[in-house]
């Protein structure tokens, strides 16, 4: 049986790239226990659709990428990027004060 290995999340809030998004998703799904396959499944998407989200590579459909993060608890904040910086702070206190 395989093991799943736990990744720590990005340091910073911010997905500039499809790779740091994947990096957020897949430290989400370990966090929460869950093999690929299982989340795969749990997410309604194949296994190849959730790793190429994870991996930030091929492909992916919107309302798919959308799926995925929506069932693994995670959301797409979407802000004026002349904010980006007051955004990100706000964020990282939030996330900062929730441990």
């Amino acid at each position: 049986m395989r093991r799943i290995v736990l990744t720590s999340f990005p340091e910073r809030p911010r997905a500039a790239s499809l790779e740091s998004l994947g990096a957020f998703v897949r430290a989400q799904r370990t966090a929460s226990g869950l093999k690929l396959r299982d989340a795969a499944l749990l997410c309604g998407v194949s296994k190849d659709v959730l790793t190429r989200v994870e991996n930030g590579s091929g492909p992916v459909g919107s309302d798919n990428l959308l799926q995925i993060l929506d069932t693994l608890g995670l959301t797409l904040l979407v802000v004026p990027k002349n904010q980006v910086s007051q955004a990100e702070h706000a964020v990282t206190a939030a996330m900062d004060a929730a441990e």
